[in-house]
């Protein structure tokens, strides 16, 4: 069950710092042996840095679910979005299919007839929360900059759905058709 899904998680997480321990020790002992143990307090910190990212990205693996959200309880939107990203960023293709899951994932995160909106709704288009489906900016600007840096394609509908979103955040009558428009260019 959902236990030992997540034993086993945690069991693979663990076998992955292990098998990088030997890097970071090797480093430690060449880098003591050749300049000397006083150096141990001055360790560059691009060096813990390096390690730790290592650790991350393994963490952040063992994290995604089956729809290919990224994250352990909160915040899904945001986290899922945040770790596609850094997958992205190492460049490497075994993170392919995670990046894949993720993008899937946020593109059923867009609010519309999925979720029971049409494109007259006021909130079609947006990303929210995760548990409410009240949209807002921010998840909306996380999600899009994930999207794009995950390579959805340019004529996927979650552009177009996301645009007009984003135009109805406006109080423009040219580009926002909700009711209460004052048309004063500000934001509503």
């Amino acid at each position: 069950g959902a236990t030992s899904a997540a034993v086993a998680t945690i069991l693979k997480a663990g076998e992955e710092l292990i098998s990088l321990l030997p890097l970071g020790i090797g480093f430690l002992d060449q880098t003591i042996n050749n300049i000397g143990r006083g150096l141990l307090y001055d360790l560059p910190p691009h060096t813990v840095l390096t390690l730790v990212k290592k650790l991350q990205i393994a963490y952040l693996k063992g994290l995604q679910k089956p729809d290919g959200g990224i994250y352990v309880r909160d915040l899904p939107h945001y986290i899922t979005s945040v770790a596609a990203m850094a997958f992205v960023a190492k460049e490497r293709p075994e993170y392919t299919p995670v990046i894949e899951k993720a993008r899937a994932f946020l593109v059923e995160q867009v609010i519309d007839e999925g979720e029971g909106y049409t494109p007259k709704d006021k909130f079609y288009g947006g990303v929210g929360y995760g548990s409410d489906l009240r949209p807002d900016l921010a998840n909306v600007e996380y999600a899009l900059r994930a999207l794009k840096e995950t390579g959805l394609a340019k004529d996927h509908a979650a552009w177009e759905k996301a645009i007009k979103f984003l135009q109805r955040t406006q109080n423009l009558t040219e580009t926002n058709d909700q009711p209460g428009v004052l048309n004063d260019g500000g934001f509503m």
